[in-house]
This record gives structure tokens, C-alpha cells and sequence, in this order.
């Protein structure tokens, strides 16, 4: 409260009469100051609600298949990420030709 800052998560509901099953379900979060909070649906809800991803979510949690996961995924993207190689020292030319055209009158 001292922060006047909101970091709440909540679920609007659709229903078509009041004692109806809810139709629809979004989970939300509000962040922000109180002046200016951010509304903006629940990513992280979203994604472990859908049935496709569940499975994968829960198989993550596990280090042994999480590495797995990444193994696979690393050779699909063509392996991890490379340090980038320093740069080799090309020597500049000692002065460069001039063109025609460039002389400069005496």
C-alpha cells in the first residue's frame, strides 16, 4: 500500500443469464501506480489452461526433461548461441590510389 502500486490477478467471467455456468473466462492482471494502472490479460494463466500446452508444462518441471527439451530445440535452431569471433586485425591500405578525376589543380 505504500507504494500506491496495484499487482493483482483476477478472471472477468462472461454468462448469459445469472445463474449460468460461466461462457467465457479471461484471466487479467493490473499492475501499475494507482494513477495509471496496466490492464492486460494473464499470459502465464492462459498458457497452463490450454490442454496443449499442459502437457509440455508439466514435463519442463523435471530438470532431466527440461534439458532434453532444450537439446532438441537447440539442434532444430541449429545449436545454441556461439560467442562471437574478435574481429581480425585488417591492416589499412598505407594511402589509397586516387581516382581519375580527383587530381587536384596546383
Amino acid at each position: 500500500m505504500p507504494a500506491r502500486e496495484y499487482d493483482l490477478k483476477g478472471v472477468a467471467s462472461l454468462t448469459s443469464t445469472s445463474n449460468a455456468p460461466p461462457g467465457f473466462d479471461l484471466p487479467f492482471v493490473v499492475q501499475g501506480p494507482w494513477d495509471d494502472p496496466l490492464v492486460f490479460p494473464d499470459p502465464e494463466s492462459l498458457i497452463r489452461r490450454s490442454p496443449a500446452s499442459a502437457q509440455l508444462l508439466d514435463a519442463v518441471k523435471d530438470r532431466k526433461t527440461r534439458d532434453a527439451v532444450r537439446s532438441v530445440l537447440e539442434r532444430l535452431t541449429g545449436g545454441a548461441p556461439k560467442p562471437a569471433a574478435p574481429d581480425a586485425a585488417v591492416p589499412a591500405p598505407a594511402s589509397a590510389p586516387a581516382a581519375v578525376g580527383d587530381a587536384k589543380p596546383n
